[in-house]
């Protein structure tokens, strides 16, 4: 735990390491420890990892972002909304954590060229937690209904369905959309009141 707080080797480095110490300290057998490389868990995360940076040298999330350009034109609140349903659908069929990654410099760039209009602040948070949403809403989302699938199956009972989880997501989706037009934006701009740090334009 301290390696990793302390970052001194890559994540990737100390997980590893971590594991082999297990394995030498005789904590988890040799036979354990190569098992979650043939996990169907593991192996579907690393493929949809493959499929976005496929996404993003085809040129698709540069259609997304020019497509959020134009919905910034109808100011910061219409954006957050649509940015908040469009990654949460995507979210459902591509790893949150990478995906949440490749919309930051999308959203950079956008408010760079809002002039104001829409800012980072009020919008990187919602863009995260719009990706936990919408990363429950199937098994390729998230390893958390991928996991909890693999242990029904484990335990003999049957495994969840693709989108199986979809129902309750879109749910909580419809619940978020609705209380942050509401009052949630309100209530990030009055909490995120620091001054914005402003990218500058891209030529």
């Amino acid at each position: 735990m301290l390696l990793f707080a302390l970052e001194t080797f890559s994540l990737a480095t100390t997980a590893m390491l971590s594991m082999l110490a297990m394995v030498l300290t005789g904590i988890i057998s040799s036979r354990d420890a190569y098992a979650c490389f043939t996990n169907s868990a593991v192996l579907l995360i690393i493929g949809l990892m493959i499929m976005l940076e496929a996404l993003q040298q085809a040129g698709v999330m540069d259609k997304i972002g020019r497509l959020l350009t134009i919905f910034s034109k109808g100011g910061e609140k219409r954006f957050v909304l649509i940015l908040i349903i469009i990654v949460a659908l995507l979210s459902m069929f591509v790893n949150n954590s990478p995906l949440v990654a490749v919309f930051m410099p999308i959203i950079s760039a956008v408010a760079a060229s809002s002039s104001g209009t829409i800012t980072k602040k009020n919008t990187f948070l919602p863009t995260s937690y719009a990706a936990l949403i919408g990363g429950v809403g199937s098994l390729a989302g998230s390893t958390l209904p991928l996991v909890s699938s693999e242990m029904l199956i484990s335990t003999g009972e049957d495994g969840l369905g693709f989108f199986e989880p979809f129902p309750i997501m879109l749910v909580v989706l419809i619940v978020i959309v609705i209380c942050y037009q509401l009052f949630l934006y309100k209530l990030v701009c009055k909490f995120f009141d620091f001054e914005e740090v402003k990218d500058e334009p891209a030529n």
